[in-house]
């Protein structure tokens, strides 16, 4: 039998009952930041043409 959790609950430590996962959304921010630190800081690189 499969029981439902929250999202939240899932993505807190395991040291606090959750699961451990990292959120979704921080991730895809995280990631998109460092992409626009990738455009800025490399300008002209061949992966941007």
């Amino acid at each position: 039998m499969a029981t439902l959790l929250s999202w939240d609950s899932i993505c807190k430590p395991k040291s606090e009952g959750g699961l451990g996962l990292r959120s979704a959304k921080e991730t895809k921010q995280a990631f998109l930041l460092k992409l626009c630190w990738q455009v800025l800081k490399y300008p002209s690189a061949l992966w941007k043409r």
